[in-house]
């Protein structure tokens, strides 16, 4: 599936996978527009913890100095895997709260790219 005819695709998708980053431009954003973002960290632990906001790399140093969800603070160090950026506010928290529903296997195909088995295990 191209990323770029998706839904998601409204503004920005920042992805980092496996610490590589990758980044598609929807032409209709304009530079000064806000951008809010969806992520994925990783835990010490093995987990995965989903959450959004407009400043990912603020929000991971949140996280990792005890600030962060209740959930990463016994699960610290953490490490961003996975972004997507939205121009609106709205659609971020929609896809947050799709991603906290999937299993951990579905969570994985996402953030490696693996659009064949995202697919397999959405049936």
């Amino acid at each position: 599936m191209n990323l770029l005819k998706s839904r998601r695709a409204k503004a920005v998708i920042n992805i980092a996978i496996l610490g590589y980053p990758y980044q598609f431009l929807n032409k209709s954003m304009k530079k000064n527009d806000k951008t809010y973002y969806v992520y994925i960290l990783e835990c010490s632990d093995g987990s995965f913890y989903v959450g959004s906001t407009q400043n990912v790399e603020e929000r991971v140093k949140a996280h990792n100095s005890g600030r962060g969800a209740i959930f990463t603070l016994k699960r610290r160090p953490v490490r961003l895997v996975y972004q997507e950026g939205y121009a609106r506010l709205e659609d971020a928290v929609k896809r947050e709260r799709q991603l906290k529903k999937w299993s951990k296997a579905k969570k994985l195909s996402l953030i490696k790219g693996d659009m064949m088995a995202l697919s397999a295990l959405s049936k």
